[in-house]
């Protein structure tokens, strides 16, 4: 009995760390996966090296930006979330934020496509905006399976 027990409490710990292994797989660095979606968007957008070396910086500045926008918003969202009573004119703040953050990321996506044309062709900006939603859409997708799985 006492050999089946230290067995079964084996198996699990080495499940367990099987486990976690598999997931810290899964989680990428901020740096590693701008270096997939660098490279994912540079094949598919067929950027020369050169291209890759002027885009990539002002490219990774737009989404910095960004995401700084976003987590403003989700910020608010969750402070939302952890009130217990929320008023009209808090949800009112909350969804105007949201909606200006989305005006301003389409400005400054105009902004730095203008900076894009200098440096690109119409086709490749057109391309690389292609591939940056293939690219998001294969994550999800595999997010989507892996969630399946487990």
């Amino acid at each position: 009995m006492r050999k089946t027990i230290i067995c079964l409490t084996a198996l699990l710990l080495a499940a367990g760390g099987i486990h976690a292994q598999d997931k810290s797989d899964q989680r990428l660095s901020e740096e590693e996966f701008r270096e997939k979606q660098k490279a994912f968007i540079a094949q598919r957008a067929a950027l020369s090296p050169e291209e890759s070396q002027k885009f990539f910086p002002l490219f990774f500045e737009l989404q910095d930006k960004k995401k700084a926008l976003n987590d403003s918003v989700r910020r608010n969202m969750r402070q939302i979330k952890r009130m217990k009573t929320v008023t009209p004119v808090q949800y009112e703040r909350a969804l105007d934020q949201m909606y200006d953050n989305r005006v301003r990321a389409a400005q400054m996506d105009k902004e730095y496509y203008l900076k894009f044309k200098g440096m690109l062709s119409p086709q490749k900006i057109y391309k690389v905006q292609r591939a940056e939603m293939h690219f998001k859409r294969d994550i999800v997708k595999k997010k989507m399976e892996k969630e399946k799985k487990d």
